[in-house]
């Protein structure tokens, strides 16, 4: 529960963390545990870099495209950074493909599993 005393935030309960609360139920219902997340970021790179050639452009097309380095595009594809959802806006906007696609084949192989 959180008051509003004067013009700030705090909470009644100081000893407890909204988001912990959150992660541990979410993790529980996850297919995949929370020490797999750099999994999760390969398999969103892979999706990522799949979308990249079927656009035909290279990384350091995509890089140009969206402004940043080529190291940029070739670390969130391996699974080494990860980004958040507006840089993947930003990417697939670059690619000129359409987000929900590419999410939906993130979520689609999250769900059967193929993570490599």
């Amino acid at each position: 529960m959180w008051s509003l005393p004067g013009r700030g935030l705090r909470s009644k309960s100081p000893n407890r963390h909204p988001s912990k609360a959150a992660s541990s139920a979410w993790s529980a219902g996850s297919r995949f545990s929370v020490g797999s997340a750099r999994g999760e970021q390969r398999l969103v790179g892979e999706c990522l870099a799949d979308a990249r050639k079927r656009a035909g452009v290279t990384q350091r097309e995509l890089a140009a495209r969206s402004g940043k380095p080529q190291s940029f595009v070739s670390a969130y594809e391996n699974g080494q950074r990860r980004i958040d959802v507006l840089e993947f806006l930003a990417i697939v906007e670059a690619l000129a493909t359409d987000p929900h696609t590419v999410f939906g084949e993130i979520m689609g192989r999250r769900n059967r599993g193929m993570m490599s």
